[in-house]
């Protein structure tokens, strides 16, 4: 808009300049009284265009600033390896903050705060920092196992300002789908109170810690669902009893070592089928593989939502 106003004025006072020359000053019908207010007329123009151009310098350093401080954030926080580029990371980050902006309802809910048409500009800007026209191609493998997190975090978003699609299905979903959804909401509610404390500008770093905390600790919970997942839940791994969501590691490592006695109970059971332990021995691939991945990514996951987070 800036760059419009600028264009907008310099046009103008090149073609009233040009008409000054061509047709000459004196020659104008003006007496000493118009000339003067044209002179203030001119003056005000100019002076509205170096306005303008300091207006729209100060926003290229207010735009350098924020980039250089995100730079800053992400080196800290030992986490900008994890993406392909700083731009990539600023445009999802953007994107996250305009999902921020959703207020709920009156009665606190969230369903339906988020209009289609507004839904659909936020995806196709979170598909565009990859650089992609669908979905599928975010399994690609140039996107680190912390985008993915990250992507599927705003995608459940999404699905929680709108309507889950899992409240569509005609069957009841699975316990670890309703703890998913319920995960996302909570998270959504603490965003909002940590928005609204640093409104207000009387929280400290104490408060701000605080609820900063319970956003990392849900989206860790979300992270934990969509590895485990359903087959976690076959398993006994119920996180729907997990009260305290700083205690989720102490309740995977209990389950982690509850489900490798049941596993080395099943392989030692001769009277077992072949065909059954063979596929035990496959989905302990599978929880093995997971529980690391979960550990490898705990850390990133809560230095990842404090960069969201940041100003």
């Amino acid at each position: 808009m800036n760059n419009l106003y600028s264009w907008l004025i310099i046009t103008f006072a090149s073609v009233l300049a040009s008409l000054l020359v061509f047709i000459g000053i004196k020659k104008l019908p003006f007496n000493v009284k118009s000339k003067s207010i044209f002179g203030v007329i001119l003056s005000f123009f100019i002076l509205l265009n170096s306005c303008n151009n300091k207006v729209e310098s100060k926003e290229q350093e207010k735009q350098k600033s924020l980039k250089k401080d995100m730079l800053i954030t992400l080196n800290s926080l030992n986490i900008k390896k994890e993406f392909k580029s700083e731009e990539r990371f600023l445009k999802i980050k953007k994107v996250w903050k305009t999902l921020n902006k959703i207020e709920p309802k009156e009665n606190g809910s969230y369903f339906h705060t988020l209009k289609e048409n507004k839904q659909a500009k936020i995806r196709k800007d979170l598909l565009d920092a990859f650089g992609y026209n669908y979905y599928g191609s975010l399994e690609n493998k140039d996107i680190s196992e912390l985008e993915k997190v990250l992507v599927n975090l705003i995608i459940k978003r999404i699905d929680g300002l709108t309507y889950p699609r899992e409240m569509m299905m005609r069957m009841m979903p699975p316990p670890s789908t309703g703890l998913k959804n319920k995960t996302i909401l909570d998270m959504e509610k603490e965003i909002d109170v940590l928005i609204k404390l640093r409104k207000s500008k009387k929280i400290s770093s104490k408060e701000a810690s605080k609820v900063l905390t319970k956003i990392q600790n849900n989206a860790y919970m979300v992270c934990i669902l969509n590895i485990f997942g359903n087959f976690g839940f076959r398993y006994s791994l119920d996180l729907t009893k997990v009260e305290d969501l700083a205690k989720i590691d102490e309740t995977i490592d209990l389950w982690i070592k509850k489900y490798n006695d049941t596993y080395n109970k099943v392989l030692k059971n001769v009277k077992l089928q072949k065909n059954y332990i063979q596929q035990h021995k496959v989905n302990n691939k599978e929880v093995q593989k997971g529980f690391k991945k979960i550990k490898n990514l705990k850390l990133k996951i809560y230095n990842l939502i404090e960069a969201l987070e940041s100003n």
